[in-house]
C-alpha cells in the first residue's frame, strides 16, 4: 500500500467477532476491485475522495477497526482531467467521513446487548451467542456495487455471482495505477452499454442482463443516493429476496428475513422448523425472532461459514480518531 495520508481508529460498542465479519467479507471479495488479507485481517479497495482514488485499508480486530487511508492514486481514464481537478486534502473532514463508513460497514456502534439477548433466548441461538457475543452486520461498502451483485447471483451461487461481476470489473472498470485495485464499474458506465454487451460479456441470461443495466440506470439518476426499495422493487427482475438482502447488506433495517435464501432455508430446516405436516415456512419460522431478523439471519450465515483462521493483531492499534504524522506520510 502506499505511504499513508491518513489513519483512524473506531471501536465497537462491545464485542466484535471479527471472524464473521471477515468470513462474510471473503466469501464476497470481487477479484480487482478489493483485497481481503487474512493474514493480518484487513480489507483494502479504492476509496474517491478529493477528487482521487485512494486505496483504503481496514484492518479488523476484537475491539474494533483502524483504517489508514493511502495516498493518491490518480485514473489512468482520464480522471485526473481539469474537469476533475484533486482537491487539498481536508484531514478532518475526511478522517470524520472514513470513521464513520467504517461503524457503518462493520456495525461497530450497534448495542449488542439487547439485540444478543433477545436472540440467546431462543435454543437455535444459544450456544453460539454464548460462544460468539458480537456478531454483527457486515454491509456492503459500495452499494451500487452490493446492488450490481445481489442481481446477478440471483439463483446461482455465490461463487458464480463472483466470477460474473469480476467479468464486469474487467470489462468497465478504469484501470489506476499504482496499484493493483480498480474502482467498481460506475452504473453510468453499465447503463449506457448495449444489454447484449453486458450479457456476452458476465456470462448472463438476458433477462438478467437487462435487470442489471435498469438497476444501474436506477442508481444514475439517484444521482449518489441509494434509490428506494419500492423503485428497486418495479424493476424487473428484482423480487422479495433481493429487497430484504439489501435492507441487510445495504440497508439498516434490524428486521429484515429474506425467507426464500437457500442457506437460510437449509438451515432452518435442518433445526426442525416444519408444521405436522412437513411443511416448511422460513418467514413464519423467523417470526420469533421479531424485531431482530436481520442479526438473526447473520448469524444463521455466520454458522455456516467456516471461521477464517485470523492471527490475533499484532502490536497495538492506533488511538482512536488519530491521523498519522510519521516517516513516508504525506503529512
Amino acid at each position: 500500500m502506499p505511504a499513508a495520508l491518513l489513519a483512524g481508529r473506531v471501536p465497537a460498542n462491545g464485542p466484535f467477532d471479527r471472524h464473521a465479519a471477515l468470513g462474510t467479507l471473503a466469501a464476497h471479495s470481487v477479484a480487482g476491485v478489493d483485497r481481503v488479507d487474512l493474514a493480518d485481517g484487513s480489507f483494502t479497495r479504492l476509496h474517491r475522495l478529493g477528487g482521487r482514488w485512494r486505496p483504503l485499508r481496514v484492518t479488523l480486530d476484537d475491539g474494533g477497526a483502524t483504517w489508514v487511508l493511502g495516498a493518491d492514486q490518480s485514473g489512468a481514464d482520464g480522471s485526473g482531467d481539469a474537469a476533475d481537478a484533486p482537491s487539498e486534502p481536508d484531514e478532518a473532514r475526511w478522517a470524520q467521513e472514513i470513521t464513520a463508513r467504517v461503524a457503518d460497514w462493520f456495525d461497530l456502534a450497534a448495542d449488542l446487548g439487547t439485540i444478543d439477548g433477545a436472540l440467546a433466548a431462543h435454543p437455535v441461538f444459544a450456544e453460539q451467542v454464548r460462544d460468539r457475543p458480537g456478531i454483527r452486520v457486515t454491509r456492503f461498502a459500495d452499494p451500487w456495487q452490493a446492488t450490481c451483485m445481489t442481481v446477478v447471483g440471483q439463483q446461482v451461487s455465490l461463487a458464480a455471482a463472483r466470477l460474473f461481476t469480476s467479468r464486469l470489473v474487467q470489462r468497465y472498470s478504469p484501470e489506476v495505477r499504482g496499484g493493483d485495485l480498480r474502482p467498481f464499474p460506475d452504473p453510468a458506465v453499465i447503463a449506457d452499454a448495449p444489454v447484449e454487451q453486458v450479457r456476452e460479456t458476465a456470462g448472463l441470461t438476458g433477462a438478467r442482463a437487462r435487470t442489471v443495466r435498469a438497476v444501474a440506470e436506477l442508481f444514475v439518476a439517484a444521482a449518489g443516493s441509494v434509490p428506494s426499495p419500492d423503485q428497486l422493487g418495479a424493476v424487473t427482475g428484482v423480487g422479495p429476496w433481493t429487497l430484504d438482502y439489501l435492507a441487510i447488506r445495504v440497508g439498516h433495517e434490524v428486521n429484515a428475513f429474506p425467507a426464500s435464501d437457500a442457506v437460510l432455508r437449509r438451515l432452518l430446516m435442518a433445526e426442525g422448523f416444519t408444521d405436522e405436516r412437513g411443511r416448511f415456512d422460513a418467514a413464519s419460522a423467523s417470526a420469533q425472532w421479531h424485531p431482530w431478523r436481520s442479526y438473526a439471519a447473520c448469524r444463521l450465515w455466520a454458522s455456516d461459514q467456516p471461521q477464517p483462521e485470523v492471527p490475533a493483531p499484532r502490536g497495538r492499534p492506533n488511538p482512536a480518531g488519530t491521523s498519522l504524522s510519521e516517516p513516508g506520510s504525506s503529512r
